[in-house]
């Protein structure tokens, strides 16, 4: 699964996950954290970023863009400033300093905004308590806008991955533990390129409605990210959890040679088909490397490895079954408010409501992972008694090179495109590769699962949907036809995201929604 959320703030990053163990595996048992991150992304080498993320250098490029190559530079001309540490005209030296050394221009201070609110919302209670005071502080300083420095964009593997790695380590396989988290690495650097290709578009002139109604503004191609990648092994109530942070830096060289800033629109209209492409390359690497077997929950809402029962699952999302328990009381109590059940949206969203309540920070010191490996073989045993040892015989080397099933490709377009237009007045092509992900066989005989997806895309849309090169936008326009109707649409600020939308014979059908 893939989350996105905007950040302002590189704290996180810098001292709980970039000062992870050098070392992480069962091999040296005195080590606990996490492991340090590396830098990914077409832009990193760019910057003079290779391997392991120093967290100086991500300090000052995430919170003030400084070039990572000048940061010698920019200190000498810091300690050149005669104005007395700390006074006004030291603090505009410096930041006139670093001007010279960002990646594009200044971010955005909403310092001043955020302290005005703060105090008028202090004035509204004069009476009110230290405590009081602080809570209406905290609330404020939650609501008030801040510059977006970087996305972070989180690959969580299913559960069945984490369950996998931390038996493979406790049995002393730790070969075989690294290559589950090499498979799954493979996913998160798939996903990542899908998203750079396909979402990597930053804006250019004004995108308002001017006098005329016009927009004047263009999209520039952006594609060559900075991304430092963190990956974890544990969830915030300590259960085994393989997630890794990718934190996408908001400063890219686009291709008019500017440093700009991306369009996240666009990396949300793809987070789904990224998520699921990630997942189905990853899948494949680890069938490749381990044998293992993979299979869709009967949820449909997830894929797991085979082997590894519903109930050891279950055991181990201890923060998902707390949600849940808890979204039932808000359910009953909203059903004797209102004299009804609630909608699935009010569901969701009573969801969402308990879920950043119980958002804590994870332990500032994390338990070493010994102890973490003896605490969940107890707690698989005891609960529903499932030894954690047993599952490698019960997982690895399921399957093997002749059980590969070669993709019947007209079937896999014709089921992805019926389902579509069962569940979507309109489709968009992001839309289209995360349901081909869905309908790809469950033991895939191709390494290269991205490449297979865009074939088949292309394929669904042949005839539908072609290139129109006098048309604007980054990737230029598109002439829909369908019967009788022609209708143009300019992607613009909707890139290749926009919602252009194919639909194979015989029906004749094409709808191209402008957003």
């Amino acid at each position: 699964m893939l989350t996105i959320a905007p950040r302002s703030d590189v704290t996180y990053l810098a001292k709980q996950v970039a000062r992870g163990a050098e070392h992480y595996h069962l091999r040296d048992a005195a080590i606990a954290g996490e492991p340090p991150g590396h830098w990914l992304g077409r832009g990193a080498p760019d910057l003079g970023l290779y391997g392991t993320v120093d967290h100086a250098v991500l300090e000052n490029l995430y919170h003030d863009f400084v070039d990572p190559r000048r940061r010698d530079e920019l200190a000498a001309a810091i300690a050149d400033i005669t104005d007395p540490l700390g006074t006004d005209a030291w603090t505009a030296a410096a930041d006139a300093a670093r001007d010279t050394v960002r990646l594009g221009p200044r971010p955005r201070d909403y310092t001043t905004g955020t302290r005005a609110a703060i105090a008028e919302a202090l004035a509204a209670e004069p009476d009110a308590t230290p405590a009081r005071r602080r809570q209406i502080e905290a609330r404020v300083r939650g609501k008030a806008r801040t510059a977006v420095k970087y996305l972070d964009l989180t690959w969580s593997a299913p559960k069945s991955w984490s369950i996998l790695h931390a038996a493979l380590q406790l049995a002393g396989r730790d070969t075989d533990a690294d290559r589950v988290w090499e498979a799954w690495l493979t996913g998160v650097r798939t996903g990542l390129e899908y998203l750079q290709d396909n979402a990597g578009f930053a804006r250019a002139g004004r995108h308002g409605r001017t006098s005329t109604g016009a927009s004047t503004g263009r999209w520039v191609g952006a594609h060559r990210w900075t991304v430092a990648a963190f990956p974890q092994h544990t969830s915030r109530d300590d259960d085994p959890q393989l997630h890794v942070h990718t934190a996408v830096l908001n400063r890219v060289h686009a291709d008019d040679g500017a440093w700009r800033t991306l369009d996240s629109r666009g990396i949300h209209r793809h987070k789904q088909a990224a998520g699921h492409l990630c997942e189905r390359a990853a899948e494949i690497t680890l069938t490749h490397v381990l044998g293992v077997e993979f299979a869709t929950r009967p949820d449909r809402r997830a894929r797991e490895i085979v082997g590894i029962p519903e109930s050891l699952r279950a055991r181990f999302s201890s923060r998902r079954r707390a949600i849940a328990a808890e979204v039932t009381v808000y359910a009953a109590k909203f059903t004797a408010a209102y004299g009804r059940e609630p909608s699935a949206y009010e569901l969701t969203a009573i969801a969402q409501h308990i879920t950043l309540l119980r958002r804590e920070d994870k332990k500032r010191v994390p338990l070493p992972r010994t102890e973490l490996l003896t605490r969940w073989a107890e707690a698989a045993h005891r609960d529903p008694g499932v030894a954690l040892t047993d599952i490698p015989a019960a997982t690895l080397h399921r399957i093997g090179p002749e059980d590969a099933e070669h993709p019947d490709r007209a079937a896999i377009v014709a089921r992805a495109t019926t389902t579509l237009d069962a569940v979507k007045d309109a489709w968009t092509r992001p839309d289209l590769v995360a349901e081909l992900c869905r309908r790809l066989p469950d033991r895939l005989a191709t390494r290269n699962v991205r490449h297979l997806v865009d074939d088949l895309a292309d394929q669904a849309l042949v005839g539908v949907v072609r290139s129109d090169p006098v048309s604007s936008g980054p990737r230029g326009g598109y002439i829909v036809e369908a019967a009788s109707l022609r209708m143009r649409h300019s992607i613009g600020g909707d890139h290749e995201s926009a919602s252009i939308v194919g639909r194979l014979a015989p029906a004749p059908r094409v709808v191209a929604a402008v957003e």
